[in-house]
């Protein structure tokens, strides 16, 4: 994989690799991962597509923010077209998962002129904006040294890399090198886990739902490619957003949970080229 290049925008430097050749892709993470949840789904793109895979500042990265008020869901949208600014890419597919897909709801339906095409994946959507698992943590978050409990509880590999009962993430074994290297920042820099805890304090339900009624609008095509078997984002949340998104098809991703960027990377990028597809045909007929 190529090296990270620094781009600026409103909440901080943020490191961006960018992978294969064709039409753009955007892929969004979601909280205390970083860009390499996809690098499975990258290499099954990247005959066919340009991925832009940037590290955002949600509890993964290495270096804190200067200002981490400006961390909410609305600024990291901005983050993600200035993004595309700074790779002089005019418009995308945007793909998201996790706490990303809210984030890439939230950012298509303020910017569908950039964002020609979605793919939402297992994630956060209407009023699951943190998921109901997390939202009774966010009013304890100001208790000092409980998020930091939190991330130690993800290092432990029955909840992440280790298949199970207490796995809501990920069906099928996940690297303990790479679940380490995503919750060492936050486990020992102070500052990371803060930058964290701020974005986290200000993830609300008002945003998604806005997203969802911008969205009825979205003139693009989208697929919204949910894990068959999750137990952590609700399968009515799914249907919902086929209701909703007047393009959008479902496609059920088997043999995963929420993870389905780790889980079935080929099943994600099969969903993604359906939508870059489309997106071609839509440029032919303009």
């Amino acid at each position: 994989m190529p090296a990270p290049r620094l781009v600026k925008t409103s909440v901080g430097e943020v490191p961006c690799r960018v992978v294969g050749e064709g039409p753009a892709v955007l892929a969004v993470h979601g909280l205390l991962v970083d860009s390499r949840l996809w690098d499975g789904v990258a290499a099954e793109l990247a005959e066919s597509a340009r991925l832009v895979l940037p590290d955002l500042p949600l509890g993964a990265h290495k270096t804190p923010v200067p200002d981490r008020t400006r961390l909410d869901p609305g600024r990291i949208a901005t983050a993600l077209v200035e993004i595309l600014d700074a790779h002089e890419i005019d418009t995308a597919v945007l793909v998201g998962n996790d706490t990303g897909a809210g984030l890439a709801q939230v950012a298509a339906a303020a910017h569908p002129e950039r964002f020609v095409g979605l793919v939402l994946t297992s994630g956060d959507a209407f009023k699951h904006f943190p998921p109901a698992i997390l939202k009774p943590l966010q009013p304890l978050s100001h208790i000092p040294g409980l998020t930091r409990l939190l991330v130690a509880g993800f290092a432990k590999p029955r909840f992440l890399s280790q298949p199970g009962a207490l796995n809501f993430l990920c069906r099928h074994p996940v690297d303990r090198a790479l679940v380490a290297s995503w919750m060492a920042p936050a486990l020992t820099n102070k500052e990371i886990l803060d930058d964290m805890t701020a974005f986290f304090r200000r993830v609300r339900p008002t945003y998604t739902m806005a997203a969802a009624e911008k969205l009825r609008n979205y003139p693009h095509p989208a697929v919204i490619a949910w894990s068959k078997g999750d137990r952590l984002f609700p399968r009515r949340d799914a249907e919902r957003l086929v209701e909703t998104i007047p393009r959008a098809r479902l496609k059920w991703i088997e043999d995963s949970l929420a993870f389905s960027p780790l889980d079935q990377p080929a099943q994600v990028a099969q969903a993604i080229r359906g939508v870059l597809a489309e997106v071609a045909e839509d440029a032919v007929t303009r």
